[in-house]
Order: C-alpha cells, then structure tokens, then sequence
C-alpha cells in the first residue's frame, strides 16, 4: 500500500525517494527475525575475498 507521501516522494524528489528507500529497507532489516551474521565472522569472510583478489591481481 502506497501512502500519499511516498507517492509525491518517488514522482517529485529524487533525495527524498532515496531516503525513503533506505529507512524502509533499514526498517525491513531491523524487523527480520532471522539470525544475523556475527561482526567476526563477516570479517574473516571479507579478509578471505580480499587476499583471493590479490593473489589474481596483474598489474599492468
């Protein structure tokens, strides 16, 4: 269900149709009762794909 002012955000201001977007989409992630991910083990994960991509890099 749209509301009156989503409407006129998404038609009229790009900055506010952003911003709208975001708190729904911080909103959605906020009420998902689904477990998160620890802080550790997204850094253990991102600290693999970095060293994955560094070990292919050709520099020119």
């Amino acid at each position: 269900m749209k509301t009156e002012s989503s409407e006129i955000s998404h038609h009229q201001d790009p900055d506010a149709s952003y911003d709208f977007w975001f708190r729904t989409k911080v909103q959605e992630a906020l009420d998902d009762p689904s477990a998160g991910i620890p802080h550790e083990q997204v850094m253990i994960e991102m600290q693999a794909l970095i060293e994955a991509k560094r070990s292919t890099y050709q520099p020119d």
